[in-house]
């Protein structure tokens, strides 16, 4: 006999879901951004590995710097490529360049800073010699 002992169909079952639809769109949104950042946190190794060199040091430079902990002008170039590596229009490539942005800012703030207190300094020092008092300055 030529009739198959076993046959198979395609059906389709509604099963219940754990969660509603807005709860399930959210999980699918966050899975495709955690995917999305993950891709792009290889090809910037790759990236990095060739212009920079050694692996490891990239590895923990990228890590650094998508933990928060990272926002240092010399996380530049990691933010940066990043931002290269993401899909274009992407929120990574957005957040990336935005993260590199606020390093650039944080590195002329912080130079910026370093200048005042110099001058301040400066001023200081030309007040004692001059032999004015610094108390008119109201920081002392």
């Amino acid at each position: 006999s030529n009739t198959p002992s076993v046959m198979s169909f395609d059906l389709d079952v509604a099963i219940p879901s754990l969660f509603n639809y807005r709860t399930r769109e959210l999980l699918r949104n966050v899975k495709k951004r955690e995917f999305e950042y993950t891709t792009c946190r290889t090809k910037a190794r790759y990236l990095l590995v060739a212009s920079k060199g050694n692996e490891d040091i990239v590895k923990a430079k990228i890590e650094q710097a998508i933990s928060g902990q990272g926002i240092v002008p010399e996380n530049i170039p990691v933010f940066l490529a990043l931002a290269r590596a993401a899909h274009p229009q992407s929120e990574t490539r957005k957040n990336s360049q935005l993260d590199a942005i606020t390093c650039d800012i944080t590195g002329r703030l912080e130079e910026t800073n370093r200048q005042a207190e110099a001058s301040w300094e400066a001023v200081k020092a030309i007040r004692r010699a001059t032999g004015q008092s610094s108390s008119d300055d109201g920081s002392e």
